[in-house]
């Protein structure tokens, strides 16, 4: 069972009546409007239960629908994790299929990136754009790591840094080794990059803090980061364990499935961006 703070990364900012409060994006349209009207009421200094309920009768509950209040890039984010999440169970079956120290250590690089993935989301509903490129360097220097590390002794794996694993990754997929030069990029902040961030406007140069439009585009970078993690988790299991092929099979097609769902996501993303924007203040 997930521990409340394991949903953290579903809270979304809202405003209304313009006071800023954070919801998950699961939450039903009746609650969305149960908020709303508790703000009005709290607003109207009239928060009474009666006066709850006049406020609610004024409202229609087809402006809170999934639809409007719910993007599905939203759903995109969220989905990708609880993927994540829930290949624990395969982790935790590979777990009983080996005793090595090296293989622990794969296990436990991988069981933790769930939290990284976790952040990740936070970092894109808030609309930190640049921020985010720093974890998602962080997931993909890791996932390096262990896939590198999976069939290593003891000693060489205390001495591997994980930016020197990176170029290993084309041995899955060459186009997965761009993305560590533009990740590194924006983690730090080199001059190029100084232009994503920066906007003319009428009063001058302004700054941007937050950008929803930019955190939309960078979930296809946590898209390719989950296809990835599953895929080098596949790899490894079927290339790199020592143990019957009988005893590997269900977890692998476990895993094929996560993928599959996966490359749903990635489709719709790509063929049909959310019509919901994420709106978020340009500041000087």
């Amino acid at each position: 069972m997930n521990k409340p703070e394991d949903s953290g990364y579903q809270l979304k900012p809202y405003l209304f009546c313009d006071l800023s409060y954070a919801i998950p994006t699961n939450s039903s349209p009746k609650f969305r409007m149960h908020i709303a009207a508790a703000i009005q009421a709290y607003i109207d200094k009239n928060f009474t239960f009666e006066n709850m309920k006049i406020v609610m009768d004024k409202m229609c509950i087809e402006s809170f629908s999934d639809q409007v209040a719910l993007g599905r890039v939203d759903f995109i984010q969220d989905s990708v994790v609880k993927v994540v999440q829930s290949v624990q169970q395969e982790l935790k079956m590979v777990a009983t299929l080996t005793d090595k120290v090296e293989h622990m250590t794969f296990l436990f690089a991988y069981t933790r990136l769930t939290s990284s993935f976790m952040s990740a989301v936070t970092l894109l509903k808030q609309g930190f754009f640049i921020e985010v490129s720093a974890v998602y360097r962080v997931i993909y220097e890791q996932i390096c790591w262990a896939y590198y590390i999976f069939d290593k002794d003891m000693e060489l794996i205390k001495k591997t840094k994980p930016a020197s694993t990176v170029g290993f990754i084309k041995e899955i997929h060459g186009d997965y080794a761009k993305l560590y030069g533009m990740y590194s990029e924006e983690t730090h902040i080199n001059f190029e990059v100084t232009k994503n961030y920066l906007k003319i406007g009428e009063n001058g140069i302004g700054v941007r803090m937050r950008s929803g439009a930019s955190c939309e585009e960078k979930t296809f970078d946590l898209l390719l980061l989950s296809k990835m993690y599953i895929e080098i988790l596949y790899t490894c299991i079927d290339k790199k364990l020592n143990a019957p092929d009988v005893d590997k099979i269900e977890i692998k097609q476990m895993l094929v499935g996560r993928l599959e769902f996966i490359k749903i996501l990635l489709s719709q993303y790509t063929n049909e961006k959310s019509s919901v924007k994420m709106c978020y203040s340009d500041r000087i």
